[in-house]
C-alpha cells in the first residue's frame, strides 16, 4: 500500500512505534478496499514539520474534493473529515460530532474502521461517496505535499517558524487582526534583540508566552518577559526579578506595554531600552539556547501542578469544546462521564494516568473531582420544570436588614453568574502570603459603599496601603484599650448613643482600635455576596482626619494588600455562608472556610498555573428545564465567538443588577440530556447550535464476560435493544449501566440471579411500561414472552369469562387482563428465553392476543 520509506515519513512524529505503523497500514487497506478509486495524497502539517495523508479526489496541486485526513502527531493519531470542508461542516450542523474525529484507540481493528466508515457514509450520504472517487492515485504520484493550514492554526498571518504550538494557537484565537499582527511583531523584535533567549508557553486558558531561560527537562524556567491576553489586548510585561518592578517604578518606566497603546516597533524598542537601562541587561535571564515553543513539545511538564492545572491537555492536540451536551438513552453513563469530561478540562494528565477500568483508578478520579468541587472549580446543577432565570443568573431575594429590622430586597447571583465571575476574576495585586495563615484572626470589613458617595474609599485604601473606618466621626481614639474607654471617648466629645451597650458605632470602633492586632487579616467585602481584597494589618491604630469626609473615615490602620481581585470574587470562594451587612466583624468557622482562605493566599502563583484556572459548570438533565426561560439573553453570550476576550465578544446589561456582564472564555459548560425524556428535535434550535453534541449510546463492551446462570448479559441487552429500535426508536434503548451491579466481585450465582431479578422487576420493566405507554403486547415482544414457555413469561394475559362476569349483557371488553408473573423473575430460563425461544424446553405455540386498547 505504502512504501516503507513513505510510511516512515507519515509516522515520523512517532518514530519507532510499530503499532502506529501497523495501524496506519490497516486504515489504508480498509479505505482502499471500500473506495478503490480514492486518491491518497500527502499533506504537510504544522508548517511542514510532519506529513499526513489526504483522501479524496486530487488533480494538480490542490484537492478538488477532500473527504478524509489522517495525521500522526506526537500526542495523538487522528482520522476524520478535514476542517473547513463541506463534509465537516455538514457533520457539525447535524450535531454528529461523535464521528468527526476518530483516534487509534477508537478504531482498534479492521472491523471498527469499517463500522466507522459505514457510519460516516450513513451520516453524509452520497456527497461523501462522491468525494472519495478519485483516480486511484497514491502518495508517490504527488511529489510535492500541499500545506494544510487547517490542522493546527499555524498559518496565521506573520507566524514564525517554531511557534506552531497549541497554546499559541489558543492564545491567538483572541483579539483582532491588528492585535495578532502586533503579537508577531513583538516576538520578532524579541528574537532579534535577544537571540539566545528561550521562548516557551505555559497554561492553556489563559496562555502565557514566556521569554527567558528554560532547559527542556526543567519544570520551571527563569522569566524575563511575559506575553499574554488581557482586556487591554495583548500585553508584554517585565517579571518582578530582584525588585525589578520597584526599579522600573522609581525611574518612571511602565511595567508593561500593550497592543492597543504601543502599537509600532519603535515604541516596543523604546520600552525595551528603558527596561534594560533601569534593571541592567545582565540581571535579565535571557541566556538560553534560543529554543522555541515547538522545542518543548515532548516535555509536557511546563506546569508545577501537573494534576490540577489547565497548563496542558493530556497530550491531546484537541481542545475540549466550551459547550457540550452528552445525550443518550437512560442508563448509558451520561452523568457518570461528566466526571471524565470535567477532568479532561481541569486535570487532563490525571485523567490519562487513571484511564483504566480498575476500581482504584475510578476512585482516584472521583476524589480529584470532589476536591475540585470543594474548591468551587466545578459546580453541579440539575434543571427541572421549576428552575428559572433567577436561580441560574440573578434574581431578587427578600431578607431582613440586620441594623434596621426592615424588609429589603437584594440582587442575588445564581449559580451561572457566580461561576462566571469566579472564572473572570483576576489577581491585579499580589504579595507573598504571611506564615501561619491558619492561626491568624480574620476580619470582614467594608470600605465604602459601591453605590454611595463614598464609593472611592476602597480604591483610596488600595492605593494608600491602609484601611479606613467610617464610624467614630472626627474623634481620636488613641490610647483606648477596651469598650468602656471607647464609650467614654464618645461621651467626652458629646456623642451619646441611645443605647451605649448595643450601639454598633461603639462596637465597630472598639474592634478596630482595641481588638484588631498587627498580623491580623482583613477581607474586604463587596456587598454581601462578593469579596474584592485581602490584606494583612501592618500598623497600629492611627487618627488621620479625612480631607473629604469631615465626620467619618478618620480611623486608619496600615495594611499590606495580599490580594486584589477584579472583578470581585463570589463569597463562596472563601465562605460557607454569606457576608453580614455589618461594616466590621470577626470571621470565624463555620462561616469562614480556613482551607479556602489558605488556597487564596497560597505562596504566589506557581509557574505554569494561572491564579484562576478554568471553571466547569455541569448541567444535569438540561432538556428538562425551559432552556429559553433559564438562559434568557445569555444564550447569545455562551457562544464561543461571543465570549469575553474573543474577537466578536459581546456583553449585556443584566435586568436586576443593571451591571454589564459577559461570559469568560475559560468557563466550560457540560450538559446531559436523556433522549427518552425529550428528543434532540425538542430542544431550542439556538441551544443546539451553540453546543457540541456527544452521543452516549448503550455500550456492550463493559458487560463482556458477565453471565448469570449461564446467560450472557451482553447478549441479553443487545437483543432487547435491537427489538426496541424496531418497535420504537434508538432514543429509547436500555443503557448498560442498569446491569453494571452484576459485575461486582464475590457474588454467588444465586446472588447474581437475585440481583438480576431486582434489576428487571424494579428498573427494566417499569421503564418499558413508560416507553410503550402500558402497551403490554409490545413489552412482551421486547422480552420475547410470546415465544417462551408459559412459566418463563414475565407478563401473561388472563382469559376472562365475560358471560360469567356480566351475564348476557352486551358489555364491551378491552381484551384479557395482563398480569406480571412473579415466579418468572426467579428463573434463569426466563432471561435466557429473551435471547432464544427454545431454552430448556419447547416454546408455547399459543400466543397472547393483542389488547384492543
Amino acid at each position: 500500500m505504502l512504501t516503507e520509506e513513505y510510511l516512515d515519513k507519515i509516522c515520523s512524529a512517532r518514530e519507532g512505534e510499530e503499532d502506529i505503523r501497523r495501524w496506519v497500514q490497516m486504515v489504508l487497506e480498509a479505505i482502499v478496499a471500500r473506495y478503490p478509486d480514492v486518491d491518497i495524497y500527502p499533506v504537510s502539517l504544522q508548517s511542514r514539520k510532519y506529513t499526513g495523508l489526504g483522501f479524496g479526489c486530487k488533480s494538480g496541486s490542490k484537492a478538488s474534493h477532500v473527504a478524509l485526513g489522517l495525521a500522526v502527531f506526537p500526542y495523538s493519531v487522528r482520522l476524520g473529515p478535514k476542517r473547513k470542508t463541506p463534509l465537516r461542516k455538514a457533520l457539525e450542523a447535524a450535531g454528529r460530532t461523535d464521528v468527526i474525529v476518530s483516534k487509534q484507540d477508537r478504531l482498534a481493528d479492521r472491523a471498527a474502521v469499517d463500522d466507522w466508515l459505514s457510519t460516516l457514509e450513513g451520516a453524509l450520504g452520497q456527497p461523501f461517496v462522491d468525494a472519495m472517487k478519485g483516480n486511484s492515485r497514491r502518495p508517490e504520484d504527488f511529489p510535492v505535499p500541499e500545506l494544510d493550514d487547517s490542522e493546527d492554526g499555524s498559518a496565521q498571518s506573520g507566524a514564525i517558524e517554531g511557534y506552531q504550538d497549541r497554546r499559541v494557537t489558543e492564545l491567538l484565537r483572541k483579539g483582532s487582526q491588528e492585535d495578532k499582527a502586533w503579537f508577531w511583531m513583538l516576538i520578532r523584535t524579541l528574537r532579534q534583540r535577544f537571540p539566545t533567549a528561550d521562548h516557551y508557553t505555559v497554561n492553556l486558558d489563559p496562555t502565557d508566552v514566556r521569554v527567558g531561560s528554560k532547559a527542556r527537562a526543567e519544570k520551571n524556567g527563569k522569566v524575563a518577559f511575559r506575553i499574554r491576553w488581557s482586556k487591554d489586548g495583548f500585553t508584554c510585561d517585565a517579571r518582578d526579578l530582584k525588585n525589578h518592578l520597584a526599579l522600573l517604578q522609581n525611574q518612571g518606566v511602565a511595567e508593561q506595554i500593550s497592543s492597543r497603546v504601543q502599537v509600532d516597533q519603535p515604541q516596543i524598542n523604546a520600552w525595551l531600552d528603558a527596561v534594560i537601562n533601569a534593571v541592567s541587561l545582565e540581571t535579565l535571564p535571557l541566556e538560553g539556547e534560543g529554543r522555541m515553543p515547538r522545542d518543548y513539545e515532548n516535555n509536557e511538564s511546563q506546569s508545577n501542578d501537573a494534576e490540577m492545572s489547565t497548563a496542558h491537555n493530556g497530550g491531546s492536540t484537541e481542545l475540549p469544546p466550551l459547550n457540550q451536551i452528552l445525550f443518550g438513552p437512560p442508563g448509558t453513563g451520561k452523568t457518570y462521564n461528566t466526571i471524565d469530561e470535567a477532568l479532561k478540562i481541569l486535570a487532563p494528565q490525571l485523567l490519562e494516568q487513571n484511564s483504566g477500568d480498575d476500581p482504584d483508578s475510578r476512585k482516584r478520579l472521583k476524589e480529584a473531582f470532589d476536591e475540585l468541587v470543594d474548591k468551587e472549580r466545578i459546580r453541579f446543577v440539575t434543571f427541572h420544570q421549576s428552575f428559572s432565570y433567577e436561580d441560574f443568573v440573578e434574581g431578587l431575594r427578600a431578607r431582613t436588614d440586620e441594623t434596621t429590622g426592615q424588609l429589603r430586597y437584594d440582587v442575588v447571583d445564581g449559580v451561572f453568574k457566580s461561576l462566571c465571575e469566579a472564572a473572570a476574576s483576576k489577581v491585579t495585586q499580589q504579595a507573598d502570603a504571611p506564615a501561619g495563615v491558619g492561626a491568624r484572626r480574620v476580619w470582614k470589613m467594608s470600605l465604602g459603599n459601591t453605590l454611595g458617595d463614598d464609593a472611592g474609599i476602597f480604591q483610596e485604601c488600595i492605593d494608600g496601603g491602609y484601611v479606613l473606618l467610617g464610624y467614630g466621626g472626627g474623634i481620636n481614639f488613641a490610647g483606648c484599650a477596651n469598650r468602656q474607654q471607647v464609650q467614654a471617648r464618645f461621651a467626652d466629645n458629646n456623642v451619646l448613643p441611645d443605647n451605649p451597650g448595643t450601639d454598633y458605632g461603639i462596637t465597630s470602633v472598639t474592634a478596630f482600635v482595641a481588638k484588631m492586632k498587627v498580623g491580623d487579616l482583613i477581607v474586604v467585602s463587596d456587598g454581601n455576596f462578593k469579596l474584592r481584597a485581602i490584606g494583612e494589618v501592618t500598623g497600629n491604630y492611627e487618627f488621620k482626619p479625612h480631607n473629604e469626609f469631615d465626620d467619618g473615615y478618620s480611623q486608619l490602620r496600615s495594611v499590606k494588600w495580599l490580594r486584589h481581585y477584579q472583578p470581585s470574587l463570589p463569597h463562596s470562594e472563601l465562605l460557607n455562608g454569606q457576608f453580614s451587612q455589618m461594616t466590621l466583624y470577626e470571621l470565624r468557622a463555620p462561616t469562614l472556610n480556613q482551607e479556602k482562605l489558605e488556597q487564596l493566599l497560597g505562596a504566589g502563583v506557581p509557574e505554569g498555573r494561572a491564579e484562576n484556572d478554568a471553571r466547569v459548570l455541569i448541567i444535569d438533565e438540561i432538556n428538562r428545564g425551559s432552556v429559553s426561560r433559564i438562559f434568557g439573553e445569555l444564550i447569545t453570550l455562551i457562544e464561543e465567538s461571543k465570549r469575553a476576550g474573543r474577537a466578536e465578544a459581546l456583553s449585556i446589561v443584566l435586568p436586576y443588577s443593571q451591571t454589564r456582564f459577559s461570559v469568560p472564555d475559560n468557563l466550560y459548560i457540560i450538559g446531559t440530556m436523556n433522549t427518552a425524556d425529550r428528543s434532540l428535535a425538542g430542544l431550542d434550535i439556538a441551544l443546539r447550535r451553540r453546543f457540541a453534541f456527544k452521543e452516549m449510546p448503550p455500550k456492550l463492551e463493559p458487560l463482556d464476560g458477565v453471565q448469570v446462570a449461564g446467560v450472557s448479559v451482553r447478549e441479553l441487552l443487545k437483543v432487547m435493544n435491537q427489538r426496541i429500535e424496531v418497535l420504537l426508536d434508538r432514543d429509547h434503548c436500555l443503557g448498560h449501566a442498569y446491569f453494571m451491579p452484576l459485575k461486582e466481585g464475590g457474588l454467588t450465582e444465586d446472588q447474581k440471579l437475585a440481583r438480576l431479578e431486582l434489576i428487571f422487576r424494579n428498573q427494566i420493566l417499569p421503564l418499558l411500561q413508560e416507553y410503550f405507554f402500558e402497551d403490554w403486547q409490545r413489552i412482551c415482544w421486547v422480552l420475547n414472552d410470546h415465544r417462551k414457555p408459559e412459566l418463563d413469561r414475565f407478563v401473561g394475559q388472563d382469559e376472562q369469562d365475560v358471560a360469567e362476569l356480566f351475564g348476557v349483557a352486551n358489555v364491551p371488553v378491552q381484551g384479557g387482563v395482563w398480569r406480571i408473573n412473579d415466579e418468572a423473575f426467579k428463573r434463569a430460563s426466563a432471561y435466557a428465553g429473551i435471547i432464544t425461544a427454545n431454552y430448556k424446553g419447547e416454546a408455547s405455540t399459543d400466543e397472547p392476543e393483542e389488547a384492543d386498547a
